[in-house]
């Protein structure tokens, strides 16, 4: 009888020791699954030809945004701004950008504060580019912005639209000097 209770106990033991077992093994393939999906996700963020920051924003006593901070940004966002991650994670934009126009700092407050994602072009002073940017929220006080520069896309339009324009003019006159020889318009 005491035999068999010492070996219930020891049976009981070994089970315990199995499910342990068991459930470290698991842990450890969580952790390793997560761990690659974790360098998945940085080789696609790095190798994003797009600029991508991640940020919170700033707000003042009344709850309204005065700045925003940098959490984390890629390679292209060091390329496409010049701004290197070192100097910018954990930093307010204010520091880093001095000359930031107000209007980006309460766009991007709209987008944390109210989760609407926004797309939009728009210049900026201090980099005298043209980005393409979208901003969305990963969660409420913070933002994120995937953005390209579509500066030469922006001056080839422009450049075509100047060369239209100036064909038109030209057309215009064309026809004027026409009239005035008495040919007539072929539709009235």
């Amino acid at each position: 009888l005491a035999m068999s209770r010492h070996l219930r106990k020891y049976q009981n033991l070994a089970l315990q020791m199995a499910g342990l077992c068991a459930m470290a093994v698991q842990r450890a393939q969580s952790i390793e699954l997560l761990s690659q999906s974790e360098a998945r996700y940085r080789s696609l963020f790095e190798s994003m030809s797009e600029g991508f920051a991640l940020h919170e924003i700033i707000l003042d006593a009344g709850g309204h945004p005065i700045d925003y901070r940098f959490l984390d940004v890629n390679q292209a966002f060091e390329t496409l701004t010049g701004l290197k991650r070192a100097d910018l994670i954990g930093r307010r934009v204010r520091e880093v950008i001095p000359g930031i126009e107000g209007h980006w700092i309460k766009r991007y407050g709209d987008v944390a504060l109210h989760g609407q994602a926004v797309r939009f072009e728009q210049f900026d002073s201090v980099f005298g580019r043209y980005f393409q940017i979208h901003a969305y929220s990963p969660r409420v006080g913070a933002f994120a912005i995937i953005f390209s520069d579509v500066t030469e896309r922006r001056q080839t339009e422009r450049e075509l639209f100047e060369a239209d324009d100036v064909s038109m003019r030209n057309e215009a006159h064309a026809q004027t000097a026409e009239g005035d020889g008495q040919q007539q318009p072929l539709f009235l």
